[in-house]
């Protein structure tokens, strides 16, 4: 009777490597599509919102949980509603989107100006912004976007798909008021939205004000892993491409740069110097690319998504100016 010889030493240890690679790779991509589900779909308005702080309280086996499963967002609401009087207006675009247009009671308003907000947000988060625009003799037009507030869907694509949101804002005011100028104006995802709906359809408002846009969705992805103190090896470029299959959309082909060098009217681009979510260095490759008249404002009192409720006065001084240029 003859015995089957033994594989080398070095050949089973290589074959346990392999199957080992194999598993990580797997559990790696399962972690990735669950965490980029999370960050393209938002949960039920009524599921409770994360807090940082409570994860520091988790036992071992829950923040264990959280890593492979994801953390839930729960779809934005409007918490606030405008105290000016204002008309409900139902937009179509591939999704149906809810707006509200808040105008001044004054027979030569100078124009609209469309606001759009940013991820995880609504159009009320808006509304201290669209106020200082009406004092300045605009009528406002705040959306909100595919997957926020009440607008129909949970899902997003940070600023890809909103593009066409920005255009139907725009189709609408433009037929309701031919002949009044139209103003843009976005924060963060909004911005972004704005930069790629000027690109992708080519029409022209009369100025555009963007602050803080990314420079790209994988940069964005990156900064976000820099965040958390958690490295962005692999699982960056895994989350981009789950995101990209889940989405729609490639993600890697969301260049802001790409979007901004099509603009033609007057922008503003606005930075907070204090911002953990973009770059300075985003920020100055999006200016760079504009070949239209611009101008770059840096806050030193401001961040992300506080820069205007930390810098009113500062904000005002230079918004005004622009659009009175």
């Amino acid at each position: 009777m003859t015995t089957k010889p033994k594989r080398p030493l070095w050949r089973r240890v290589l074959r346990i490597i392999g199957y080992l690679l194999l598993i990580g790779f797997i559990l790696a991509n399962i972690v990735a599509y669950n965490h980029a589900y999370y960050f393209t779909h938002f949960a039920d308005s009524n599921t409770p919102k994360l807090d940082i702080k409570e994860v520091e309280n988790f036992s071992l086996w829950q923040k264990i949980g959280l890593l492979f499963w994801g953390v839930a967002v729960p779809k934005s609401q409007n918490g606030q509603q405008p105290q000016d009087m204002m008309e409900v207006v139902n937009l179509r675009s591939s999704k149906n989107l809810e707006a509200w247009f808040i105008p001044i009671w004054q027979p030569n308003a100078k124009g609209t100006v469309i606001l759009c907000h940013g991820y995880g947000a609504s159009k009320s988060s808006l509304l201290q912004e669209a106020r200082q625009f009406r004092g300045m003799g605009y009528h406002t037009f705040l959306i909100d976007f595919r997957g926020h507030g009440n607008s129909e869907g949970v899902m997003t694509t940070i600023g890809a798909g909103e593009a066409e949101d920005v255009k139907a804002a725009y189709d609408y005011i433009q037929e309701r008021m031919p002949d009044s100028p139209i103003v843009l104006y976005g924060v963060s995802m909004g911005a972004v939205s704005i930069l790629k709906a000027v690109h992708d359809y080519d029409f022209a408002a009369e100025r555009v004000i963007v602050s803080c846009p990314f420079g790209s969705l994988r940069q964005a992805v990156l900064n976000r892993f820099e965040m958390m103190g958690a490295p962005s090896f692999l699982a960056a470029d895994l989350l981009m491409f789950w995101g990209s299959v889940q989405g729609g959309f490639w993600a890697y082909s969301h260049h802001v740069p790409t979007y901004a060098a099509k603009l033609k009217v007057p922008t503003l681009l606005l930075y907070g110097e204090h911002d953990p979510k973009v770059k300075r260095s985003e920020i100055d490759l999006v200016f760079e690319s504009m070949t239209c008249p611009k101008k770059l404002e840096v806050f030193e009192c401001g961040g992300h998504d506080d820069m205007y409720s930390s810098c009113v006065e500062e904000w005002y001084a230079v918004v005004s100016q622009f659009m009175n240029e």
